[in-house]
């Protein structure tokens, strides 16, 4: 007698920086029948004081669950600042043969004043993200102070996030 072997989806995790699109991203995946997504569950951990071993079995279990008709891809985003042990995730990563998608923008000047701008909405509407146009912020002046430090933050960010998809 055979037996059938539950199927698992392919899994994904998204490596972002912020203010990259990574929000647009995945709405637009979890828009398709076939894409199980969630945003950024590892930083929801994080924020609610688990350890790094509960992140991580979070993710093994989220990544392996069994193949649900039509879900043929499944995955998460977040940031690697948020995951509390970026080489065990690494290794965990490796061993279940996950696709990693590091979201990046070229545009390090525009990234920047987005990272300004958003710190603006967050104040003014306690969202990091615009969904509704008629929230938008009006024009303002960046201090040239501050943009120079952002820039360089922003740098190291880039840095470490690249080096750990080994770029």
């Amino acid at each position: 007698m055979m037996t059938t072997e539950a199927k698992k989806a392919v899994p994904f995790v998204l490596i972002f920086l912020g203010r990259t699109g990574s929000s647009y991203v995945m709405e637009a995946l979890s828009e398709h029948p076939e894409f199980m997504c969630k945003h950024e569950h590892m930083d929801s951990l994080r924020k609610r004081k688990k350890t790094a071993k509960e992140q991580l079995d979070w993710a093994r279990t989220f990544l392996t669950q069994p193949l649900r008709s039509p879900v043929t891809a499944v995955g998460f985003k977040t940031k690697l600042k948020d995951v509390l042990d970026p080489n065990g995730f690494y290794d965990l990563l490796t061993d279940l043969n996950v696709h990693v998608i590091h979201l990046r923008r070229i545009n390090v000047i525009k990234t920047t004043v987005s990272w300004v701008n958003s710190i603006r909405l967050i104040g003014a509407s306690g969202h990091w993200t615009i969904y509704d146009d008629r929230l938008g912020l009006p024009p303002a002046d960046i201090d040239p102070e501050q943009f120079p430090s952002r820039l360089r933050a922003g740098d190291a960010e880039r840095q470490r996030a690249a080096s750990w998809v080994g770029e």
